[in-house]
């Protein structure tokens, strides 16, 4: 940046007329000021997610928002499923475009407390796709919050895409603690699969888990008023029970709920007695008061039983597992421990069984390839490892390795497998956390 040129930190790149002479870290690192500076104006943050698409996810996040708005709260919500943006048609946005101002691009206003960023506001049409990786992804995200105006907000809701891939990675990485999530399924088995999977990425990446929603839960005959279980019924509540997360209830299909969303119209204005309209106004309570509270009361004793599990697991006489180290030759307990997971020749596998060590076998790693994370963690999955301790590890493989069930631990370079295995014994190492991952936390 030349000295005739003063970055102004209340601007956003876009609207700077001093951004060419900054250089690209420096842009990067404007940004995230930025970005901090946005984030600490929310007060709470929630996402919505699915295990699978069609359970009707974009629908329970738009009359959610509409619901906390209406309730007096100032909300914001942030449409994060890139490539099939739909928040803007159900909240009667589709075809606006916003504006850009001093202080970043304007959000649009789908009501006086409401305010909506979506990738559809920034397409030339409905049709066109956007085919984007990872990367462009997460660029794009720390951009809507960075970049744009949110103001002071009660409320940050964000619809994301189904699945736990890379919009969920980014979205929980870029947003930081606390962080609440609401899983959004079905009744029938299918769904029920994926969404079980939701509950498990939640809390592999430490999000607060606001409680599990049954959609389309039975359909209530408009002749005859009996109730038909079109996808059947209760499994959205049997797996919150299951899987020790809230239930936060069952929203019936309601024709009136369709026609809402594709005409724009939140429910509660277009039926409010309906008792879908209800639902939404009850689970609009339900957040408030869970978050600001800070934990419900399942939540509260899951806590209790992690922390007992935590603390057994550092006692040496109570830790079993199968311990994998990176290593930089086949050699045991003395071979040299590898700094790079990634790039180790072999992986020593000792198994500990009430503290002690009981064998030691070798595993060989498959050849690196850039961006083939996913191999090692297969590899260390296969050979049921239920641990690795590393000198450094990135975002992606770490959420792989959390999703299989395998702790990574910090582990001090420059020493053999048997001395790192013995920090873990006396209780010396600690997990490791997002925001110690190579690279910053980026994907």
């Amino acid at each position: 940046m030349s000295k005739e040129n003063t970055c102004l930190p209340e601007k956003s790149c876009g609207s700077c007329d001093t951004a060419e002479s900054c250089d690209s870290q420096s842009q990067q690192r404007h940004m995230e000021e930025r970005l901090t500076e946005k984030l600490s104006s929310i007060k709470h943050r929630v996402v919505v997610m699915s295990g699978k698409g069609g359970v009707g996810k974009s629908t329970v996040a738009a009359n959610l928002a509409v619901a906390l708005a209406d309730g007096g709260h100032r909300v914001g919500i942030l449409d994060g499923d890139v490539h099939g943006p739909n928040i803007p048609k159900m909240l009667g946005l589709e075809g606006a475009s916003p504006q850009g101002g001093p202080t970043g691009l304007q959000p649009l206003e789908a009501s006086v407390n409401l305010k909506v960023m979506s990738m559809a506001f920034l397409l030339p049409n409905s049709d066109t796709p956007v085919a984007w990786r990872g990367p462009m992804k997460h660029t794009l995200f720390q951009q809507f919050l960075s970049d744009v105006d949110w103001g002071e907000l009660d409320y940050l809701i964000v619809d994301l895409p189904p699945g736990t891939g890379d919009e969920a990675m980014s979205i929980a990485q870029i947003l930081g603690s606390p962080l609440w999530s609401i899983i959004v399924t079905t009744p029938q088995d299918v769904a029920l699969l994926d969404s079980r999977k939701s509950v498990v990425f939640a809390k592999s990446v430490d999000m607060n888990i606001l409680g599990m929603i049954e959609n389309m839960s039975g359909l209530t005959c408009p002749h005859c008023a009996e109730k038909i279980d079109l996808f059947k019924t209760g499994g959205g509540e049997r797996a919150a029970q299951e899987l020790m997360v809230p239930f936060l209830g069952a929203i019936p299909i309601d024709p009136n709920l369709v026609l809402a969303g594709d005409a724009g119209i939140p429910i509660a204005n277009l039926d409010s007695s309906s008792k879908v309209a209800e639902i939404f106004r009850e689970l609009a309570a339900t957040t408030d008061r869970v978050v600001k509270n800070g934990k419900g009361p399942l939540q509260n004793a899951a806590a209790d039983n992690l922390s007992q599990i935590e603390t057994e697991r550092r006692s040496r006489y109570m830790l079993s597992k199968t311990v994998a180290v990176p290593s930089m030759h086949p050699g045991g307990l003395d071979a040299a421990r590898s700094g790079h997971f990634g790039h180790c020749d072999a992986f020593t596998l000792v198994n500990v069984e009430n503290g002690e060590i009981r064998d030691v076998s070798i595993v060989h790693n498959p050849p690196h390839q850039q961006g083939g994370c996913q191999a090692p963690v297969n590899l260390l999955h296969q050979n049921r490892a239920d641990a690795l301790i590393v000198g450094g590890i990135g975002m992606r493989p770490l959420m792989g390795f959390r999703q299989v069930g395998i702790d990574v631990y910090y582990g001090p370079e420059g020493e053999t497998v048997g001395a790192v295995i013995d920090h873990l014994l006396n209780g010396r190492l600690e997990l490791i956390q997002e925001n110690q991952v190579c690279g910053g936390g980026q994907f």
